[in-house]
């Protein structure tokens, strides 16, 4: 079962952290096979419930199936007008996030901001669903310093220094600290870049190709801002 802890001191500042608890949200359910099928994922709101029913969890009070808000047809085959009219839509919608996130207002009574949008194809086969899933995230949220929630087209950086600032960001230093869940032991900071190091390079791929940047460059550099966080941190902790 793949889904997302959140609520009272998990996030800042979001809805969910007023809710008066830690919940869990459950996105999907991916169901592996012994013999040679390959793995199927259930997404839908009542099979997602079934899954929980058979572990006899379907009534728990801290666990919440996030109903769908609506469906948007992507075609994925270089259609620049099209994709510009996608970008356009999920914008707006993840703009209206910033303002109010609606299924926590909904279902708790608690206004604030959301974090985003999940948006992920209608397919049963969990290689297609994981590869061509993602998240469009409020400005706050956003890991790296992009310019929309959304793009029809890659962000080119002209050189190291302008990727590195748009990757290493606090944002993602914070959420690294919330995940590994250390503190800031200058033992634990071999984890903390490594973790830092290997998010950006997962995420930037399409970006580093564009760029014309070599990673082992961009690393050193990220290393380096990420280090230095990382320390002053630490020194005001002590």
């Amino acid at each position: 079962m793949y889904g997302e802890w959140a609520g009272q001191g998990i996030q800042k500042n979001d809805a969910v952290t007023k809710i008066g608890k830690k919940a869990f949200f459950p996105i999907c359910l991916r169901r592996i096979y012994s013999d040679d099928r390959p793995d199927r994922v259930d997404n839908e709101e009542y099979l997602i419930k079934s899954g929980l029913e058979n572990m006899g969890i379907a009534d728990h009070p801290d666990i919440h199936i996030i109903p769908k808000m609506g469906e948007i047809s992507i075609c994925l085959n270089g259609d620049v007008d099209h994709l510009t009219q996608v970008e356009t839509y999920v914008n707006k919608m993840v703009e209206s996030f910033e303002t109010v996130d609606p299924y926590i207002k909904e279902e708790f009574g608690v206004e604030g901001v959301g974090e985003g949008v999940v948006f992920y194809p209608d397919t049963n086969d969990w290689n297609t669903y994981k590869n061509l899933m993602f998240k469009a995230k409020t400005e706050a949220h956003r890991m790296n310093k992009s310019k929309s929630a959304a793009s029809a087209k890659v962000e080119v950086s002209p050189d190291v220094a302008d990727f590195v600032d748009r990757f290493a960001t606090i944002q993602r230093f914070e959420q690294a600290m919330t995940e590994l869940n250390t503190g800031f032991d200058m033992k634990a900071m071999g984890q903390f870049l490594k973790w830092v190091n290997v998010d950006i390079i997962k995420e930037s791929k399409d970006e580093l190709e564009e760029s014309e940047l070599e990673w082992k460059e961009c690393a050193k550099e990220i290393t380096k801002v990420s280090r230095g966080w990382f320390m002053n941190n630490a020194k005001r902790i002590t």
